[in-house]
């Protein structure tokens, strides 16, 4: 995620393996030891999060970089071989200097796997308005627990879970992913609050604690990470982190790409994937 405008900051090849790409998609009926920070403007934090425990997210990746191993970006499985995450979080990596890391809370224990090919958004620029990509790995993830897509932006959603390996208030990085909850914030009044910084209801989301004095949101370098909500009682992909601004100043949205709402696109860039095979 990285600063624009008021202090915004980014927040850090039709199925593979016979899995059709509508499969992904959910039914409405039915880690890391204290490193220096990254590289850039790129930093990690959950703001007001709390410890996962090993299995509670088990689709739950980070993108690190491959010269040292530091996280960077999370990023979520949606297949045994495909990843979801931000397109901003390929703005200055390529498939040969990202690596994905899965397989424990502690990401300092998690398992290293290789990017064969990815595909950002097709319309992704620098306003984040399009702030997807799909990467494929070098080979499955045996045991792999994808997350479900979520089918629609909804009008109705209610609370989300975000994850990310991040830090507490000010502090260092922690060791261990961590996860919060926040409320759904309206598309108009998300307008209201984030639109003067370009909020595009279209294709983004908001989430968030307003209360005056709440550290609770997504933060730097937790980009790419998963916005989860559950229909059904399934827990279902509802967006992406992408930006926001100081996690820690006046209490603001923090802004996800909408994965409902650029589904069809996302389903393409997964078919395309899986042809290249």
């Amino acid at each position: 995620m990285r600063s624009s405008r008021k202090r915004l900051v980014r927040i850090g090849t039709l199925a593979a393996a016979g899995l059709g790409a509508a499969a992904l998609v959910a039914s409405t009926t039915g880690a890391f030891a204290e490193e220096p920070e990254p590289r850039g403007d790129v930093e990690t934090k959950i703001a007001g999060g709390e410890r996962a425990e090993e299995g509670q997210y088990p689709w739950m990746v980070s993108l690190s970089w491959t010269e040292d191993g530091s996280h960077f970006c999370g990023g979520s499985l949606i297949a045994p071989d495909l990843v979801l995450t931000a397109g901003h979080c390929f703005d200055e990596g390529s498939a040969e200097t990202i690596e994905v890391r899965h397989g424990s809370v502690k990401h300092a224990e998690t398992d290293t796997y290789q990017i064969e090919d990815y595909i950002v958004a097709p319309d992704y620029d620098y306003d984040l308005v399009y702030d997807w990509a799909v990467v494929k790995l070098t080979e499955p993830i045996l045991g792999a627990q994808p997350i479900p897509l979520a089918p629609a932006d909804l009008d109705n959603w209610t609370d989300f879970e975000v994850a990310g390996w991040g830090v507490r208030g000010h502090t260092g990085t922690s060791s261990n992913l961590r996860w919060a909850e926040v409320p759904y914030i309206t598309d108009a009044e998300c307008t209201e609050l984030a639109g003067k910084w370009g909020f595009t209801p279209e294709t983004q989301m908001c989430a968030g604690v307003l209360e005056e004095g709440a550290e609770v949101n997504a933060c730097p370098a937790d980009s790419g990470g998963p916005l989860m909500a559950e229909i059904a009682g399934q827990k279902v992909l509802a967006g992406i982190v992408s930006w926001g601004s100081d996690c820690y100043a006046d209490p603001d949205p923090g802004v996800y790409t909408s994965v409902g709402a650029q589904i069809d696109d996302i389903a393409l860039a997964i078919a395309q994937l899986s042809l290249d095979e």
